[in-house]
Formats: C-alpha cells, sequence, structure tokens
C-alpha cells in the first residue's frame, strides 16, 4: 500500500480521533457553505448581466439619439439649400439666417456656406472670424462636391472657431443649381459634447464612462458624471479596442478601463456613410465593483455566520466526542500494542454493545484469538505463491520467470570467474500430433517424463526449466568452448529419444534444441534468448532431431527471412505478383488442351524470387489465402479471355495445404467461377498428396464439395508423400500427377518406370487421367506414350510463358491458325 504523500495527509493521519471527528464535521458543513456560495455567486452573475443588459441598453439609446440628430442636420441643411438667400450666396442674408440656426440649435458648433473653391461666403458665427480658414482641404467638403449628396466627415477634434478644442463631426451639403451642378457647400459642426447630455439621460450608476473613439484607436470623447475626462486625444486601451474591432457590430465585454479598474462595457460601431469603414465607436461602461456590490457583503455575512458555526462545533466535538468515542478507542489502541508486541492473550475489556465500538472490541478480541492460525495459513500461502510465480506446475520444473532471474545470476557468474555459458532452446517436434492424437492428458505425462529425463541428463549446477507448451530451456555453467556443450546437448537429444509408455503404448520422439552462448554470441539476457531461439527455428527447418548453434549467418538468413515475408505483404498491392503458363499435350494427338498457371514473383526490393522459396513463407504466414484467391481469379479471367478469342483450354491451378483448409475455399471458388464466367469442367484444381492424408475424412468432404461445383480434381507429386493408396479410392479425384523426380530417370531406372506404370495402371482402374511433369527429352515421351499416359507437360514441349504467349504456342502446335483467327474476327 502507498503511503498518502504530502504534508496534510500524514498532519491528519497522526491527529487525534477528536480532532478528526472535528475535521469531519468542518467539512459536512462545508456543503452548507458551498450552497450559500452557490446562491451568491448566482446572485453576483445576475448582477453581472444587469450590467451588461445596462450599458448595452445605454449604449444602442445613446448611438439611436446620435443617428436621430444627424438626420435631423441632414434634414436641416436641406431645408436651407432652398433659401434664396443661401442659393444667391447673398452674405448678409446667409449670416443672418445661418446665426439664428445657430441660436436655435443646441448641438451645432457651427453652421456655413461656401462657394465651390473652398471660400467661406457666410457663417453662423460671429463675425469677423476669429482665425481664417478654408474648407477645400476638408474631406467631407471634397466628398459632398464629387457625389453631388449629403456627406459626412470624420470624427475630429476641432480646430475652427472655438477658444478651446472640441470633439467634433462635419457634415456637408451640395447647393445645386438648374442644371444639376454645385454652386455652394452648405456645411456644419456638430458637438460631439452633446453626447454627455445624453448619456446622463441614461439613469446609470456612479461610476459610468461613456467613450468615444475614432477607427484610428484615439479617444475623441470620454464623460462621467464628474465631466469631460483629460485624457481625450490619448490612445484607446488596446484590449478593448480589440474586442471592439473584431466582427461583431455590437455586444458586452469585461475588461480591464483605461482608469485601471475592472468594469463591464457595451460598445457599438457606427457608420454614418454605408459602406464605409467605421469611424466611430461608442462605448459605456459600469464598474464592476459598483455593479456587484451587494452581493459582495452578503459573501462576507456568510463567511463570518459560518466561522461563529465551527468555533461552537469546535467545543461541542471536544467534549462529546472524548466521552464517548476517544476513550474506549484508546483501549482498544492499548490493546493492539500489546498483540502487536506478542501478547496475543490481550483483550479489549470493552463491553460487546451493538453499536460499532462494542461490535468492534467484539472483532478485536476474536482477531487476537485466531491471528495465531491466520499468521500460519499465511505463510503456507505465501510460499505456494512464490511455488506458483515461479515454477511450472504440471512439471514442476522452473518457469520462464524463474530462467530470467538465473541468466543474470549466470552472466554476473560468468563475469567473475572470467568463464561462459551456454543457453538452449528445446522444442519437442510434432508435439501438437501427439495431443491431436492422443490427448492432452498423455501430452501432460509425456512433458513429465521429458522433464525428469532432462533433470537426470544434466550437471548437477546446471539449470532446466520449462517455458510453456512443449518447450524447454537449459543453462550450461561453465561452457568454455562448443564441443562441451554439444556433448551435454547430445545427451538431452538421446533422453528424448528413449522410448516411453504412455497409456499402454510405446512411443518414439525427439526434439529440436538451438544454442546459444555468453558471451561469444550476446552480451546481455534478452539477445541471448534471441540468438537460443533463431538457433532452435533453423534446427527445426532442417529436418528436427538436431541441434543448431547459433551464428551471425544464422541471423542474417533470420533477417532476410523477415523481410521476405513483409516484402511478400505488400506484393498483391504492388502488382509484383503475375502467372506463367506451361501448356499440357494429349500424348494421343499432339495437341494443347489445356496449361498450368504458375506463380512468378519479382519484387524491386529483392529481384526475382523462386517459388520454392516464397510459397513455403506464404504457407506459414497465411498470405496464400489471398494471394491463392488473387491467382484462382486471374488464371479463370485469362482462360475465359482466351477463349473468347478463339483459344478454349482448360485451366489448372495450385491449391495449397493453408488454402484447403480455409473455411471460405468453397465459397471463394464459387464466387469466381460466378465473377468471371468461367466453365467449371474447365477449372482442374491440384493439390498435393500431403495434403490428403492429414485429417481425411475432413478433406474428402472439401472435396466432395468442390467436385459438386463440377471442377476437376488433381493430386500433384503424386508418389512423392505418404502411402495414401488406402484413401484414394475415398477421394473424388480425376486426375494423377507423376512426379518430375519419377520422370527424370524414366528411361534408366526400372523401378521409377515401374512405378509410372503403376500410377498409370492405377489411374486407368479408377477412371481416372494421367498427366507426367517434368518431360525435358524425347526419350521420356517415347516411354510415357509407350506406358499409356494420357498427358504430357515439361520444357520438351514448352517451358512456363506468359499469357500473351500462349495463343501463338497453341496455333502452331495443333495447326489451327486460320480458325483462330477467324474466331477472334467473329
Amino acid at each position: 500500500m502507498h503511503e498518502p504523500s504530502g504534508a496534510a495527509m500524514p498532519l491528519f493521519r497522526n491527529a487525534s480521533i477528536r480532532s478528526k471527528l472535528l475535521a469531519i464535521m468542518l467539512v459536512c458543513s462545508v456543503p452548507v457553505l458551498f450552497v450559500v456560495t452557490y446562491f451568491i455567486v448566482n446572485q453576483y452573475l445576475d448582477k453581472r448581466k444587469q450590467s451588461e443588459r445596462e450599458v448595452l441598453s445605454a449604449v444602442q439609446s445613446i448611438a439611436f439619439e446620435h443617428v436621430a440628430q444627424v438626420e435631423g442636420i441632414r434634414s436641416l441643411l436641406i431645408a436651407l439649400s432652398q433659401y434664396p438667400d443661401i442659393r444667391l450666396k447673398d452674405q448678409a442674408g446667409c449670416s443672418r439666417i445661418l446665426n439664428l440656426i445657430l441660436e436655435k440649435s443646441p448641438t451645432s458648433l457651427n453652421v456655413g456656406l461656401a462657394d465651390t473653391s473652398g471660400k467661406i461666403v457666410a457663417t453662423g458665427l460671429k463675425q469677423p472670424l476669429p482665425i481664417k480658414y478654408r474648407v477645400d482641404d476638408r474631406k467631407y467638403f471634397r466628398e459632398a462636391l464629387r457625389t453631388g449628396k449629403f456627406s459626412a466627415g470624420e470624427y475630429t477634434v476641432s480646430r475652427a472657431a472655438l477658444k478651446k478644442p472640441t470633439p467634433t463631426l462635419h457634415f456637408a451639403l451640395p447647393v445645386l443649381g438648374h442644371e444639376g451642378k454645385p454652386e455652394a457647400v452648405l456645411y456644419a459642426a456638430y458637438d460631439l459634447n452633446s453626447f454627455g447630455r445624453i448619456f446622463d439621460a441614461q439613469g446609470l450608476p456612479t461610476g459610468a464612462i461613456i467613450n468615444l473613439t475614432d477607427h484610428r484607436g484615439t479617444v475623441l470623447y470620454r464623460y462621467s458624471r464628474l465631466g469631460v475626462s483629460d485624457l481625450v486625444g490619448t490612445s484607446d486601451h488596446p484590449d478593448l479596442r480589440q474586442h471592439m474591432t473584431g466582427p461583431a457590430e455590437e455586444g458586452v465585454l469585461t475588461g480591464i478601463g483605461m482608469d485601471g479598474a475592472k468594469r463591464h462595457f457595451g460598445f457599438k460601431r457606427l457608420r454614418l456613410n454605408p459602406g464605409e469603414t467605421p469611424y466611430l465607436y461608442i462605448r459605456v461602461s459600469i464598474p464592476e465593483q459598483v455593479a456587484t456590490s451587494n452581493t459582495r457583503k452578503a459573501f462576507l455575512i456568510s463567511l463570518a455566520v459560518f466561522s461563529v458555526a465551527a468555533v461552537i462545533t469546535y467545543f461541542l466535538t471536544r467534549i462529546i466526542a472524548g466521552h464517548y468515542i476517544v476513550r474506549p478507542v484508546r483501549r482498544l489502541v492499548n490493546a493492539s500494542k500489546s498483540v502487536q508486541d506478542g501478547d496475543l492473550t490481550a483483550r479489549s475489556g470493552l463491553p460487546y454493545s451493538s453499536d460499532e465500538l462494542g461490535q468492534l472490541a467484539r472483532s478485536f478480541d476474536e482477531m487476537a484469538a485466531s491471528l495465531d492460525q491466520r499468521i500460519r495459513q499465511i505463510s503456507q500461502a505465501e510460499s505456494e505463491k512464490h511455488r506458483l510465480a515461479f515454477y511450472d506446475p504440471l512439471t514442476e520444473l522452473p518457469n520462464r520467470r524463474l530462467l530470467r532471474d538465473r541468466l543474470q545470476i549466470a552472466m554476473l557468474r560468468s563475469r567473475r570467474q572470467s568463464t561462459g555459458f551456454a543457453l538452449a532452446y528445446l522444442d519437442i517436434d510434432n508435439f501438437k500430433h501427439i495431443n491431436d492424437s492422443l490427448g492432452h492428458s498423455a501430452g501432460d505425462q509425456l512433458l513429465k517424463i521429458v522433464a525428469g529425463r532432462y533433470q537426470a541428463a544434466l550437471r548437477e549446477d546446471d539449470f532446466v526449466c520449462r517455458l510453456g507448451g512443449d518447450e524447454f530451456a537449459v543453462i550450461l555453467h561453465d561452457i568454455q568452448q562448443e564441443s562441451a556443450a554439444s556433448t551435454v546437448i547430445q545427451k538431452l537429444l538421446e533422453a528424448t529419444c528413449a522410448p516411453m509408455v504412455i497409456e499402454g503404448r510405446e512411443l518414439l520422439i525427439t526434439a529440436s534444441i538451438g544454442v546459444a552462448f555468453y558471451p561469444k554470441d550476446a552480451e546481455d539476457t534478452a539477445t541471448l534468448e534471441k540468438d537460443a531461439d533463431i538457433a532452435l527455428y533453423h534446427a527445426k527447418d532442417e529436418g528436427k532431431n538436431t541441434f543448431r548453434m547459433f551464428c551471425e549467418e544464422l541471423t542474417r538468413s533470420s533477417r532476410e527471412r523477415i523481410n521476405l515475408i513483409h516484402a511478400l505483404q505488400h506484393a498483391l498491392d504492388r502488382n509484383e505478383l503475375c502467372l506463367h503458363y506451361q501448356p499440357k499435350i494429349d500424348n494421343a494427338n499432339g495437341k494443347v488442351t489445356g496449361v498450368e498457371a504458375l506463380l512468378r514473383w519479382t519484387s524491386p526490393e529483392v529481384g526475382s524470387i523462386p517459388p520454392d522459396r516464397f510459397i513455403p513463407l506464404a504457407e506459414e504466414s497465411r498470405l496464400i489465402i489471398p494471394i491463392g484467391e488473387w491467382v484462382v481469379r486471374t488464371a479463370c479471367s485469362q482462360q475465359v479471355a482466351w477463349k473468347r478469342a478463339g483459344c478454349d483450354l482448360s485451366m489448372a491451378v495450385n491449391i495449397s495445404a493453408v488454402q484447403l483448409k480455409s473455411p471460405e475455399l468453397i465459397q471463394t471458388i464459387q464466387r469466381i467461377i460466378e465473377e468471371t464466367g468461367i466453365e467449371p469442367e474447365q477449372l482442374e484444381l491440384e493439390l498435393t498428396e500431403s495434403c490428403l492424408v492429414d485429417r481425411p475424412d475432413e478433406v474428402i468432404k472439401v472435396l466432395e464439395k468442390l467436385r459438386a461445383l463440377r471442377c476437376s480434381i488433381a493430386i500433384d507429386d503424386f508418389g512423392t508423400g505418404y502411402s495414401s493408396l488406402s484413401y484414394l479410392k475415398n477421394f473424388p479425384v480425376t486426375v494423377l500427377k507423376i512426379d518430375r523426380s519419377f520422370v527424370k530417370d524414366l528411361t534408366s531406372s526400372s523401378s521409377d518406370r515401374a512405378i509410372a506404370q503403376s500410377v498409370v495402371n492405377l489411374a486407368n482402374n479408377l477412371d481416372m487421367v494421367t498427366v507426367a511433369e517434368g518431360v525435358e527429352h524425347q526419350h521420356q515421351q517415347a516411354v510415357l506414350e509407350e506406358i499409356g499416359c494420357n498427358f504430357v507437360q515439361g520444357f520438351l514441349h514448352c517451358e512456363p510463358v506468359p499469357p500473351e504467349e500462349i495463343p501463338d504456342i497453341v496455333r502452331a502446335r495443333n495447326g489451327e491458325e486460320e480458325r483462330v483467327r477467324k474466331a477472334s474476327i467473329n
């Protein structure tokens, strides 16, 4: 069990029960504080939302009032443009009218008239003007002349007639003549201080501020109930500016204001000229401290009440818990210490009441009485646990876990004594067949016998263990030369091969052994185990009942094998596989009647790989199943293509033992027949003889289903495998193929000729046809014709060729060039 970490946990663990009870009660009261806090926080959030709604409503109202005032100025200028004095540019009359307008308007700083060159004709301000200025350089003036319409300028600080800078907004309206061309321009300057009056009308709380900025981020106007701020003309706060210039036209946010206080902001953008960049940002804010002041007070009051309750709880807990809990528990603690010191007669001395302490006292007293017995049981259980963890329960040999410990010890021993040791992996050959035929009980007995033999064959300080299944491992200490290890390994092989009787049957078994040496082959245990395993694999690959010493060549061989399997996994996807076809000749007329599809593989990484090298790897890795399906489909599609071109041949395809055992084989063959359209009678499936004798009853069922599809069944390499004559009559076989090993010395070996003749006679008697493979010489052909073989294949007639060469070979062989040509045209 892990100890709690941190300083608080040990402090709480060492505290008294009274203190723990107090802490528990305080913890239990915390949810009450959480509930109160929850409601206060909700009130706080409601206040925040209310404040956000207030500032957003205020900013919307201010913006509406501002737009309405701008519209009023536009209407005023339109009305002024109709006055005769204005249209005639009469300076006295214009001044009188404009002075009157300026006196009546609370929001206008100035109203004036300029000619088209920008020279001031008249103004509503007192004459003469305090400064001389023109308006031809003003954007709003130029825009009014260009468009002939009402134009609004930019929000800016006035440079004209006032003694102090004032934030203003300028407007212009062209006065059009009879031909529709501007003859003069009316202009007006709008006082942004009017925002202060609109702001005061909103009734916002103390501390609220209105802030106007232009599109450059310059503060044009900043006002509160205390008056206009001195921050006018400075740059706006960048964080607030970033939010306001985002995609939203208006919204609310919480942040730090220009005064450094946390505030709730409402903002809105204004576009007085549609389609132009927004050039005015209105922002109204309320200090968060003002908006949420009531909730802060409520929280402080709740915290004070909770603290008083905690103090009262503390004193009550000390008094009550001391009498009813602490004192009995101390008696139990003292009794526990006595038991810990070895006094198993110690008892609590407490009454066995029905409450938890009484039950605890009873349990403690009963525990003390049975503790001695439990200790003995635990000791026995630990011993058994250790045995199960490090020893094999069947053979009672050490297991793989203990092997790794002993390998470490052996390595340290070898380094200290400057010696070496050997690690041998042993695997019983064909153990699966024993389990399948005699049952697992017999297999277990065999493993026990073998384990005893290995222990007897080894030296006293050597080590043997069972890795699992039928695999064993042996550590041979103090090995300086391979010859010393070979002597012991040979003893192990002889011990394995000695006859044994199991369930009344005498069994003869063999083993394969792989050996690796420390430090010659490896300097760490993991590599040593891997090297021994590689050596074992090669021992089994060389025919079993032998042993192999590890060498670097084995590593390279294993690596090449792994690389080849890896390349084969991608061969289909990369279109590296292809089929060549070898014609089958009818001995009766010398014509080509069919072909056998032969798989070829050319890898861009490895080169051309012969079938006898990659087919076993494909079967071992089960890649033969998808590859075999591709072979059958490709061959059937090619047969149909040839037939459509007038070249009608049967197609023979090899089926491996792995494919034969696949439960999807029948459905795959049927699906390919339906997809390609091949006539099933023209598809011949070739099986090796060894495939048929492994579980013959199951094989018969599979072959009968294939025959039900109307496919032909051929036994390839007949006579080279196990004796299958007793099964042959039950197999639905249609073709026997004589292996090339019998054809090779057919003319010089009477036994080979006799075997070939026997196969032909057997096929004739069972209503089968025969095909001889590997025919390379004319004298072989003559003998095969003489003994009655039906068909032949071999280099004498044709080697395997790509599919495009088959039609020409058929035409040349069968003398049917014209018929094939006409059929292909039709």
